[in-house]
Order: C-alpha cells, then sequence, then structure tokens
C-alpha cells in the first residue's frame, strides 16, 4: 500500500456494522446498558431506565442478568467484544501498512467506534 492509501480511505470490507439481522431483547438491554451507564454512571442508572430504552418488558433485565451489577459487567464485556470484532476486521490491513499509517488507522478506528 501506498502513503496516497490514507486511513480515511480504508475499509474493512465487509461483514461491517450495518448487518440485516433483527437484534435480540438480550443485545437491546447490552446496548441500552452501554448507554445508560453511559450517560448516568452506575449509581445513577436503573435497570427500569434500561429496559425503556431498550424499549423491553420490565423484569426482562433481571431475567436476562440477575442485577444490576451483572447487566454492568456483562455490557462492559459485550462492548469490549464488538471493540475487538471491530479491531479484527482491519488485522490484514494493518499487516500492509507502515508503522506511521498502522497508528493512524488505529485512531480513526478508536475514533470511531467511541
Amino acid at each position: 500500500m501506498t502513503g496516497a492509501a490514507t486511513a480515511g480511505a480504508i475499509s474493512p470490507g465487509p461483514g461491517g456494522a450495518g448487518g440485516a439481522q433483527p437484534e435480540s431483547a438480550r443485545d437491546r438491554l447490552l446496548s441500552a446498558a452501554v448507554s445508560v451507564f453511559s450517560g448516568v454512571g452506575f449509581d445513577g442508572a436503573s435497570l427500569r431506565d434500561i429496559e425503556r430504552r431498550a424499549g423491553v418488558n420490565r423484569g426482562l433485565a433481571a431475567y436476562h442478568f440477575g442485577g444490576k451489577p451483572e447487566l454492568w459487567q456483562a455490557a462492559v464485556s459485550w462492548l469490549m467484544d464488538r471493540f475487538h470484532d471491530e479491531m479484527s476486521r482491519y488485522q490484514d490491513v494493518l499487516r500492509v501498512v507502515s508503522p506511521q499509517e498502522r497508528g493512524r488507522v488505529l485512531v480513526r478506528v478508536l475514533v470511531r467506534f467511541a
């Protein structure tokens, strides 16, 4: 790859985040948990707020996760798994670019993910 291939032009190809599969209630809860915990912190979040944000029935968070601490742990793990998947998509690209370009790609991926 040449210097003309900038990090903004690098695309990991198919298998990106725009999948057509409907999200499960569990995944919606995890996504909502990340959003709520990020916004108001652990102490400010409630299972009911997370359930509302996820658009699921009351009690479903407790059914899937037990309680707020377990949901927090599952949400962090879910988020890190998604980040790992995102970084894995760039594995082949990162092998063929210069160290300087690799740093640019990694920063752009991290910022876009965050």
